[in-house]
């Protein structure tokens, strides 16, 4: 009978031991995750499998500076890898934090593991300087490489800038159409 209290008493001492090592492995996961080094956002977005929820607004830091932020209207976590977006707009910035894009996503899937944003429905892309449009998208949120597929349209806004000229006249900024007779 002393053995098995012996025992029992080990054996309780290596649970909490145990225990105690996956607790301090979690807290070393979550200080990572806020200071922008863990791999994946399952513990960012706080829905449980099978739920949903409305008007999310969810930053996202790299290096204590904001890189991203989700503003979303209805989100669903479809598995433990996967959130289903309606009605979501991705705003990223630079290193100065100032606004550098805004991506609107009417119908889109983040992949949590991934970081990759992907949507089958029409996409429209915001900066200063362009705006592109397109009927479907894939999105990595880590190295904000995108990709956009069929129907894609491209508007170039302040093109004399781009090139580098100077101010024109209406009349010579016009476009020039080779072979047309006067």
């Amino acid at each position: 009978m002393h053995w098995s209290i012996k025992a029992g008493s080990a054996f309780g001492l290596l649970c909490a031991t145990a225990w105690s090592g996956l607790a301090k492995e979690n807290v070393k996961e979550k200080k990572s995750a806020k200071s922008g080094k863990h791999s994946d956002l399952r513990d960012v977005f706080p829905i449980p499998v099978s739920h949903s929820g409305e008007g999310l607004r969810v930053p996202s830091f790299e290096n204590g500076k904001l890189k991203m932020y989700f503003n979303i209207e209805l989100a669903k976590r479809i598995d433990d890898t996967h959130l289903a977006m309606t009605g979501a707009k991705v705003e990223t910035f630079d290193d100065t934090g100032a606004p550098e894009m805004t991506i609107d996503l009417p119908a889109s899937t983040l992949d949590l593991k991934t970081r990759i944003v992907t949507s089958g429905s029409p996409v429209k892309i915001r900066r200063s300087d362009f705006e592109l449009t397109g009927d479907s998208m894939s999105f990595d949120t880590q190295t904000r490489y995108t990709r956009i597929i069929g129907g894609v349209r491209m508007l170039i806004f302040n093109r004399s800038e781009l090139a580098g000229e100077t101010a024109e006249s209406p009349a010579e900024s016009a476009p020039r159409v080779e072979g047309a007779q006067p």
